[in-house]
């Protein structure tokens, strides 16, 4: 997962005593800066951590390492063009959870300040993000709950985001792999290796202690030297397809089996989208597929796969008026199927099947 809540103590001093000195001359502001609510950074954390229990939300957004090392790899203009790209996507899924998470009818996300950073304790590059948040009111462990089942539909909204916007800020494709994994044009394999830290036999990274605070040159250095001793494995190259449409299999496969509703609807959208889509077009195909998103109903996923209709009008286009069309389309060719499974007229369900499948000017 990119996109994390966990509950925070203290005063904020964590954050605050976090320069982020590795962005300096990349980041278009300083490493805190006022996401919802009114005031000065400080001001805004400090009223966060303000209550009997001393906690605010941590929600990390973090982009994964083969975009971080761009970071490393590209010079500061088009790294800068990361960092707000990277920015503008935390803050579309921070707008996503406010939108969707509500305790009771009211608002469960209020005040919320993001730090940006760029390394992690290793000093690897490490886009990042501390998005440090409270409710209007009661405790912040009552925001992470609520937070807790739109996370995973945030996850998938920023990576898309991403994969969607590096073509225009870098001119680089990004995309998923038959793996499941996020590329990037360009990257080497081995530079996200040399560049990862590594882990326990659990899986969990290896801690180093606290994070140095080191000068922006000094960074930049070590990423040099590290990706000069990085061995060279292969490139992935972008794949043909699909543009335009979503990957079907994946989408299936991620909404799997039993009731989904449309936090779920949302996460297999945006990871169908291989090469990526905004948050808006994803969210209003959602809602074309499985209701608003202030809706709690679920429906059997087996229903939203489409099958049959996938077979006759090829894969769901990610355009939200196509997609419109082409769910017109799904339900007439669906109820004409029904009749010819009750023995009605199948010469017109074979008729209507070819007139809905046909390309226009084809008969």
């Amino acid at each position: 997962m990119t996109v994390r809540a966990m509950l925070h103590g203290g005063d904020g001093a964590y954050f605050l005593d976090d320069p982020a000195h590795e962005l300096d001359g990349i980041r278009p502001s300083g490493p805190g800066i006022v996401l919802r609510g009114a005031g000065d950074h400080r001001g805004v954390l400090a009223g966060l951590f303000h209550g009997p229990s001393r906690r605010a939300v941590d929600l990390v957004v973090a982009a994964p390492k083969p975009v971080s090392v761009l970071l490393a790899l590209e010079p500061l203009p088009r790294a800068r063009r990361l960092v707000e790209l990277h920015e503008c996507a935390v803050a579309s899924t921070l707008e996503y959870l406010a939108d969707v998470a509500t305790l009771g009818g009211n608002r469960a996300v209020g005040d919320a300040v993001g730090f940006t950073h760029g390394v992690n304790r290793r000093l690897d590059p490490h886009l990042h993000t501390h998005v440090v948040l409270g409710g209007p009111a009661g405790p912040a462990s009552s925001v992470a709950f609520a937070l807790r089942r739109f996370l995973r539909a945030a996850d998938a909204l920023y990576l898309a985001s991403l994969r969607e916007g590096l073509t225009a800020a870098l001119g680089r494709s990004s995309w998923i792999d038959a793996a499941g994994a996020l590329q990037v044009q360009g990257v080497d394999r081995g530079l996200v290796v040399a560049t990862t830290s590594p882990r326990r036999r659990d899986g969990r990274v290896e801690r180093v202690g606290a994070k140095p605070a080191v000068e922006a040159a000094a960074v930049r250095r070590h990423w040099r030297e590290t990706l000069e001793r990085a061995v060279p494995l292969d490139t992935p190259v972008p794949p043909v397809g699909p543009h335009g449409h979503i990957d079907e299999h994946r989408f299936a496969c991620i909404l799997g089996d039993g009731l989904v509703g449309h936090p779920e609807v949302v996460a297999a959208f945006a990871t169908a989208c291989t090469f990526g889509a905004t948050p808006r077009a994803v969210l209003v195909a959602s809602e074309l597929l499985a209701g608003g998103r202030g809706q709690r109903r679920t429906v059997p996923a087996i229903s939203l796969r489409g099958v049959r209709a996938v077979r006759a009008l090829g894969p769901r286009p990610m355009d939200p008026r196509s997609l419109r069309t082409w769910q017109e389309r799904s339900q007439t060719l669906g109820t004409e199927l029904a009749r010819r499974a009750k023995g009605r007229s199948p010469t017109r369900v074979l008729a209507a099947a070819r007139e809905l499948t046909d390309p226009p000017g084809a008969r």
